[in-house]
C-alpha cells in the first residue's frame, strides 16, 4: 500500500514504503491524507520531502510479533540498505540475541549485505554479542563479525578473541 508518491519514491530511491513518511509545510502527513488537499488555491505545485524512517521496522523487531514479520523487517533494512544508516545497522544487530535461531541467522545475513566491508558502527554493534551468555548468541556474533571485517581486519580478530572464553571452544571453531 502507500500513496502513489510513496510507491514513486520507492522506485526512483528504493526507500520501502513502510520507511517513508511525507512531510507538507512541516507536518507529516498521515496514511488516509489526500496530498492534494494540502496545495494552496491557485497554487500550481507543493513541496513535499519524503522523510526516512525506521520506526516501525523498529517497532516490529523489537516486538514479540511473529518470524514472519521480524523476518519481513530485516528485510525492508536491507532493501534500505545503507540509506538506513547507523540506525539500521544497530537494529540488526540487536536481533543476533533473538530467541529465534533463523533471526539470528537473518540477523547476520542482513549484517553482511548491509554493512560494508571494515564498518566501525556494525563491528562496535556486533561486539557486546560476543560476551553473551547464550552461545549461540556468540556464535552468531562471531559469524557476523567476520562477513562485516575486513580480510586481515586485526581490530576485529582482536575484539573476537579477548571476548571468547575456554568454553567457547565450538565458537572458535565456526
Amino acid at each position: 500500500p502507500g500513496s502513489p508518491l510513496e510507491a514513486k519514491s520507492l522506485q526512483r530511491w528504493k526507500v520501502p514504503v513502510t520507511c517513508q513518511r511525507l512531510e507538507v509545510a512541516g507536518r507529516i502527513l498521515d496514511d488516509t491524507e489526500i496530498i492534494a488537499l494540502c496545495c494552496l488555491p491557485g497554487s500550481a505545485s507543493l513541496t513535499v520531502t519524503v522523510i526516512v524512517t525506521l520506526e516501525i521496522v523498529k517497532q516490529d523487531l523489537a516486538s514479540p510479533c511473529t518470524r514472519g514479520r521480524k523476518l519481513a523487517a530485516l528485510q525492508l533494512l536491507v532493501q534500505l540498505g545503507e540509506k538506513g544508516g547507523d540506525e539500521s545497522m544497530c537494529a540488526i544487530a540487536a536481533c543476533l540475541e533473538d530467541d529465534d535461531e533463523n533471526i539470528r541467522d537473518a540477523a547476520v545475513e542482513a549484517l553482511e549485505e548491509v554493512a560494508a566491508r571494515g564498518n566501525e558502527v556494525a563491528l562496535n554493534a556486533v561486539s557486546p554479542f560476543l560476551e553473551h551468555l547464550d552461545w549461540a548468541v556468540r556464535s552468531g556474533a562471531v559469524e557476523a563479525m567476520m562477513g562485516i571485517a575486513g580480510t586481515g581486519d586485526c581490530r576485529a580478530l582482536a575484539a573476537v578473541e579477548e571476548r571468547l572464553t575456554p568454553y567457547d571452544n565450538g565458537v572458535r571453531r565456526t
